[in-house]
């Protein structure tokens, strides 16, 4: 389920960035489980190294997005998000105890959702430090 939660996501943000991929959606989350499950069908060791890349990758991309803000900052143009205007209106909503379970419940869901892929790569690591033969 955790690939399945994982894949639908990267799709999702695949195709904001491209829309014209929509009716491709269902085909493009099928084709990455089969890419994926076929690359952890090969072990540990050689599905570590197949996903090192792309793992590389969103980090180089995660410190150049830091460097580009850093810069921007720095020379007095700070990246600024469209809703930093917005205003925040209070609104008197009278919640019911059941309303405020089904948010708390729905906030822990998602940081559940959000650990299992963190949890996933540290048991694998522990898997591969373990194994006298790696």
């Amino acid at each position: 389920m955790t690939v399945a939660v994982s894949v639908a996501a990267g799709v999702d943000n695949i195709i904001s960035a491209i829309p014209e991929l929509n009716p491709y959606r269902l085909g493009l989350n099928l084709g990455f489980i089969v890419v994926l499950t076929a690359m952890n069908l090969r072990g540990v060791r050689e599905s570590g190294r197949a996903f090192a890349v792309p793992t590389y990758a969103f980090v180089v991309g995660v410190l150049v997005t830091i460097v580009i803000g850093l810069v921007r900052t720095a020379s007095g143009h700070p990246p600024v998000a469209e809703s930093a205007g917005y205003g925040i209106h209070p609104e008197s909503v009278n919640l019911t105890t059941i309303a405020v379970v089904f948010l708390v419940l729905r906030a822990f869901s998602s940081g559940c959702t959000a650990l299992t892929g963190v949890e996933a790569i540290s048991n694998g690591g522990c898997r591969l430090s373990a194994n006298p033969r790696a």
